[in-house]
């Protein structure tokens, strides 16, 4: 089974959008058939991106409903500690949150649409950095 992190923009576009990658990949996660790997920071941005009132309009949404969302995903979601700080010196700082739950865990894979931005880590980070379009095409290979 692989094991992911996900970056809060596919959470994003996976409720946005309930026919794309990104949605399968939730339903994936939902139905236990991959492993969401978080932390304490990864998980406290889901829910402060997702509840803010324009995401939520965006989502057309109501804040129940996503609390609804983020309470089943933490129930399914594997939590990682951080032992050791990592910082690749990414595009985008706030990333390095993501880098670290995916080094703790031993992810397979962090799927972001901002690939190009862990792609310019200052170090070779441990899980592949994928889409979510390019994560699905992996495991349908894999698993179908």
């Amino acid at each position: 089974m692989f094991r992911l992190t996900l970056d809060t923009t596919v959470l994003f576009q996976g409720l946005r959008n309930t026919a794309g990658a990104a949605a399968a990949i939730l339903r994936l996660v939902l139905a236990r058939r991959v492993e969401l790997l978080v932390t304490y920071p990864v998980f406290c941005e889901y829910e402060e991106v997702l509840t803010r009132p324009d995401t939520l309009a965006g989502l057309r949404i109501s804040r129940a409903e996503i609390e609804a969302f983020l309470a089943v995903l933490a129930g399914l979601a594997i939590e990682q500690q951080i032992r050791y700080r990592i910082r690749p010196n990414l595009v985008d700082p706030t990333d390095d949150k993501f880098v670290e739950c995916a080094f703790a865990g031993g992810a397979d894979y962090l799927v972001t649409s901002n690939v190009r931005h862990y792609r310019q880590a200052e170090f070779r980070l441990p899980a592949q950095i994928v889409t979510p379009g390019q994560f699905l095409e992996i495991w349908r290979q894999h698993y179908e």
